[in-house]
């Protein structure tokens, strides 16, 4: 099965992902955190939305909307079934909308996903939203389990590099880093461990001799997520 990716684009200081919700796909560009947990975007209809560029999300149009109720904090579930959701980020920027399940196009068909009818703060025209990568149930790695093995990896452009992209991968793939600074933290994991090196092992320079094995820190494959 071909590994999920998603375009990761340069903007302001910030890093944008471009991705494919509902059916037909509405292709979704937002702000990759890892910080934070819910992926959602602004909904159609919006009360109280942020200027973006590109036209809001309208559920009703998706043949694979549904309504989602969960226990996600800050969320407030009703006996018809639908769940209304709050959050809120440390730059005092906030979302509130319905809370709902979706296909997004990475690897598994349907995630629970937040409609924004009424979100604020420091967003710019490019994007439409947040995408959660971090440690929660709703994140994207946690709602994409065990097709991913808890793992993602990405190489980030330089923030001057202004709407050039690169690559998200999901799944167990090599994380590439710049050669000056891979020596770099080559240098400083070797101070830090207590063993004899092993030199040429497979062409990797971080393996160690411990116990008669061939013990190999060797450069990292993929960023595993601790969760």
């Amino acid at each position: 099965m071909k590994a999920a990716e998603a375009d990761i684009i340069v903007n302001q200081g910030e890093y944008l992902m471009n991705i494919s919700l509902g059916t037909p796909g509405f292709d979704v560009v937002a702000i990759a955190d890892t910080g934070s947990d819910l992926i959602w975007t602004q909904c159609n209809p919006c009360s109280h939305c942020f200027k973006q560029e590109a036209p809001f999300f309208d559920p009703t149009k998706s043949s694979t909307t549904a309504s989602q109720c969960d226990s996600l904090q800050g969320s407030s579930c009703s006996s018809a079934n639908t769940c209304q959701y709050s959050v809120s980020y440390g730059d005092e920027s906030f979302s509130n909308g319905d809370l709902a399940a979706d296909t997004l196009t990475l690897a598994v068909p349907i995630m629970v996903i937040g409609c924004g009818h009424n979100n604020d703060g420091t967003f710019n025209e490019k994007t439409s939203g947040i995408i959660g990568l971090g440690g929660g149930k709703v994140s994207v790695i946690s709602q994409l389990g065990a097709s991913i093995a808890g793992k993602f990896s990405y190489c980030l452009l330089p923030i001057s590099e202004m709407g050039i992209s690169s690559k998200m991968n999901f799944g167990t793939t090599l994380t590439l880093l710049p050669s000056d600074f891979y020596s770099e933290l080559e240098s400083v994991v070797d101070s830090h461990i207590n063993a004899t090196k092993v030199e040429g092992a497979q062409g990797l320079s971080l393996c160690y001799e411990a116990q008669e094995l061939i013990e190999c820190r060797c450069q990292v494959e993929a960023i595993e997520y601790l969760r």
